[in-house]
C-alpha cells in the first residue's frame, strides 16, 4: 500500500514509455486499464508487451466505456475480483484514467466504492501509473475521479490526493492516431481547466503558474496538432498544457464551465469535452469584467503587439477562442449536439446542486445566470 506524495514523477518525451520497466518490480501483479478501441492500437500493444516482460501477473481491463457511470465502475471492480494487485496502469482518456485511479484505491481493500462516493477519506492505495492518450482531461494530474449518475441527471466525484499517481508518462507516441474531433474537444476541455482555475476564487500562486502556462501552451499549439496529428513537438506541448490544467485543478478548481457542462453529460450524455467547448466562451462572457484582469494576462502573452485595456484584451481572447471553436467545427448549439429538445429549467436545477463548483466561482452564480447561458444554445 502506498501513500503518495502530492507531486508525481513525470516521464516526458516521444516513446518515453519504454522506461516503464524501471518502475515495475519483478514479481509485481499488474492490472492494465484501457478501452476496447485503444487496446487495438500498436502503441498500446507495445506497452502491454513491455509490462508482460516485467510483471509476474498481468490482467487487462479493456471495457471502460466513454463517460462511465457509477454502475460501470462497480461492474469493472466486481469483475476484477479480490485477487492481489501491486500496480494499476491506466492508459487512455479521462474515463480510463479515472477508472484506474479508483481500482488502485479499491485494491488496497479498506474502502468500498460506496464509501468513497460518500466522501470517506482515502488513506492509501496500491501503485498507480497513468498514461494519457488525449491532451485534454488532465486526469493524470488531478485528485478527482468523475462518474455519471443517470438517475440524478448529473455526475459524482471522488476527490482525494490519494488518487494522484506515482508516475505520469506524457508520450506523444500515444496521440498520433487521435481523430480531429477528439483533438478539438479534449483540447478545449484542457483549456477550460486552465482558464477556470486561473480565475477561480481559490486561485493561488501555484495554481496560477500551472493554469497560465497551460493556457498559453495550449492556445499556441492546438491548431498545429489539429492540422498535423503527427507533429510530435506540438503534441508534447499539448500534453504539458493538459497536465498543467489537471495540476491547477488540484490546487484551485474549476467553476462555471464545468458547473454547466456536468448536467449536459449527466442528463443528455453530451461528451464532456464537447460540452465544455460549447459552454466556454458564453460562460466567461456572462461576467467578463470580473475575469478580465486574469484573462488579459493570457491574451497579452498571445497577442504581444496589442496594447489595450484588460477588458478589451479579455474580449480579444474570447473572440480568438470562439474563432478556434468554429474552425474546428465544434458544436455551438444543442442541435449541434444532436439534441432536438432540451429542458433548460432541468439543466439549471441540476447545475445549482453542485455546490463545490459554485464555491470556486469568483462571482456569485445564480440560477438566472445558468438559465441565460443554457438558453443561448436553443
Amino acid at each position: 500500500m502506498l501513500q503518495p506524495d502530492l507531486i508525481a514523477n513525470v516521464l516526458s518525451g516521444y516513446q518515453s514509455f519504454k522506461n516503464l520497466p524501471h518502475y515495475i518490480a519483478k514479481g509485481d501483479r499488474v492490472v492494465v486499464v484501457t478501452s476496447q478501441a485503444l487496446k487495438e492500437l500498436d502503441a498500446v500493444k507495445q506497452l502491454v508487451a513491455l509490462v508482460e516482460e516485467c510483471a509476474s501477473v498481468v490482467r487487462i481491463v479493456d471495457d471502460v466505456p466513454a463517460e462511465p457511470r457509477v454502475s460501470d465502475m462497480a461492474a469493472i471492480a466486481s469483475a476484477l475480483g479480490d485477487e492481489p494487485v501491486d500496480q494499476v496502469i491506466g492508459i487512455g482518456g479521462g474515463s480510463v484514467l479515472d477508472t484506474a485511479k479508483v481500482l488502485a484505491a479499491l485494491a488496497q481493500g479498506d474502502l468500498s466504492l460506496e464509501k468513497m462516493l460518500s466522501g470517506a477519506p482515502l488513506s492509501a492505495r496500491e501503485g498507480l501509473i497513468l498514461i494519457p492518450t488525449t491532451a485534454g482531461t488532465g486526469s493524470e494530474a488531478t485528485p478527482n475521479a468523475i462518474f455519471a449518475v443517470p438517475e440524478k441527471n448529473n455526475k459524482a466525484a471522488i476527490i482525494s490526493h490519494m488518487l494522484k499517481p506515482d508516475l505520469v508518462i506524457l508520450d506523444p507516441f500515444f496521440l498520433e492516431s487521435l481523430p480531429k474531433p477528439l483533438i478539438a474537444s479534449t483540447g478545449f476541455d484542457a483549456l477550460a481547466h486552465c482558464l477556470e482555475c486561473f480565475t477561480s476564487s481559490k486561485a493561488n500562486p501555484i495554481s496560477d503558474f500551472y493554469a497560465f502556462n497551460g493556457a498559453v501552451a495550449l492556445l499556441k499549439n492546438i491548431r498545429a496538432v489539429h492540422n498535423d496529428p503527427h507533429d510530435a513537438a506540438a503534441w508534447q506541448k499539448m500534453l504539458f498544457a493538459s497536465y498543467c490544467g489537471g495540476s491547477a485543478i488540484a490546487y484551485a478548481g474549476t467553476h462555471i464551465v464545468h458547473l454547466l457542462s456536468y448536467p449536459l453529460g449527466g442528463r443528455y450524455h453530451v461528451p464532456h469535452g464537447v460540452a465544455n467547448a460549447m459552454l466556454l466562451v458564453p460562460c466567461f462572457r456572462e461576467h467578463l469584467p470580473s475575469y478580465s484582469g486574469k484573462l488579459a494576462q493570457i491574451a497579452s502573452s498571445l497577442f504581444t503587439a496589442e496594447k489595450r485595456s484588460d477588458l478589451d484584451m479579455s474580449k480579444r481572447l474570447m473572440d480568438y477562442i470562439e474563432d478556434l471553436s468554429c474552425e474546428f467545427e465544434l458544436p455551438t448549439s444543442f442541435a449541434g449536439c444532436n439534441l432536438s429538445s432540451v429542458d433548460v429549467d432541468g439543466l439549471m436545477a441540476d447545475a445549482m446542486t453542485i455546490q463545490r463548483l459554485i464555491e470556486n466561482s469568483p462571482v456569485p452564480i445564480t440560477p438566472e445566470d445558468a438559465k441565460n447561458i443554457y438558453s443561448q444554445f436553443s
